[in-house]
């Protein structure tokens, strides 16, 4: 393992090596089976492997190019499934901005994963389809903010209707007399004894 001081301290020489990086360069380092790869294509991409080498593969691009990758990128690329591609997907256009509040957290990874999900679903079912996943979430949210729902014929029921929503009738809502006087620590305490 890594336990010794010296070379404790050459893992602050290895982030400085792998942050100096140019494009498609590589660096690694190797101690037993374990390979330690950093590899700076747009960001450094650093990786932990035990079966592979430290080559460099060529990759056909979709521009017809060819960009050279280390093999393990290049074999994670390719066998990548399930769990890997949905945190790809879900990285590409991600709802959540930045929040203390776990809670908030949750309900937007919820919404995020139930938006993946329907969008394999009608990936599924519309096979000749070319929406791509950004276009279906845009395609969502536009649906979500004019309140527009689709319906069968079939339906019997009113409360779904094609089209916007009619606007709830709203009470004038009068505040009572002494609500706004000033005094918060008076309105407590009478709030309190009651």
């Amino acid at each position: 393992m890594w336990n010794n001081q010296s070379e404790q301290g050459s893992s602050s020489r290895n982030e400085k090596e792998s942050q100096s990086l140019k494009c498609g360069e590589t660096t690694f380092k190797r101690k037993g089976e374990i390979l330690l790869q950093s590899w700076r294509d747009t960001h450094v991409v650093n990786m932990i492997s035990t079966i592979h080498e430290s080559t460099m593969v060529d990759v056909p691009q979709r521009n017809e190019e060819v960009k050279k990758k280390p093999i393990c990128i290049f074999q994670y690329n390719m066998f990548m499934k399930g769990v890997d591609r949905v945190y790809q997907y879900l990285s590409y256009y991600f709802l959540l901005n930045k929040t203390v509040k776990w809670p908030k957290k949750v309900a937007f990874w919820l919404i995020n994963c139930a938006l993946f999900n329907s969008f394999r679903i009608y990936k599924k079912l519309n096979p000749t389809s070319q929406m791509r996943y950004k276009e279906f979430v845009l395609q969502v949210a536009k649906d979500w903010a004019t309140d527009k729902v689709e319906t069968d014929s079939d339906t019997d029921t009113d409360a779904a209707r094609t089209g916007t929503s009619s606007q709830t009738p709203h009470v004038p809502h009068e505040d009572p007399p002494g609500r706004l006087s000033g005094d918060m620590r008076k309105r407590a305490r009478e709030n309190c004894w009651k």
